[in-house]
């Protein structure tokens, strides 16, 4: 992802998440997280999606120094990543960007718990009640530590 996509330089209003209190407690086929407790918006992805650059059954897409870049941002810098099936064309660049409709990714979400090092913003939703690592399907084919996401 570019860095147009980084939630840094971006104002507070800008991407503000919601909090929505969600139906039923079936995940969704997007694996949005559906049960009864109050769940910010941005929060909501349980498992990674079918072509997470996360996941250790798809094929790597990425090249080897964007996957160290990613995993720099993560766990020496704190940073979120933004699901890159949730961002927004922004309307004037057309570049990809973080909307309104945009989601943590739940690849790099389970990949931080598994290693016991949530980010910044992992740690103050947890904080906050707003989000529990629990709702992270633990068991999705997800890498477990920096060196095999930066490896393969």
């Amino acid at each position: 992802m570019s860095g147009s996509a980084s939630t840094l330089g971006r104002s507070a209003q800008e991407t503000a998440p919601t909090v929505t209190k969600t139906k039923t407690d079936a995940p969704s086929e997007s694996g949005i997280n559906q049960g009864s407790e109050a769940v910010i918006s941005g929060m909501a992805l349980k498992r990674p999606c079918r072509d997470c650059p996360f996941r250790t059954d798809s094929p790597r897409f990425l090249t080897d120094s964007r996957y160290g870049q990613i995993a720099k941002a993560l766990l020496d810098q704190g940073e979120s990543f933004t699901c890159h099936k949730t961002l927004e064309s922004d309307r004037e660049s057309g570049e990809l960007a973080i909307g309104a409709s945009s989601r943590h990714c739940a690849g790099a979400m389970i990949w931080l718990q598994a290693q016991s090092r949530p980010n910044t913003i992992m740690q103050i939703m947890e904080r906050l009640g707003a989000w529990s690592p629990e709702r992270l399907d633990m068991e999705a084919p997800v890498y477990r530590t920096r060196r095999g996401f930066e490896c393969g």
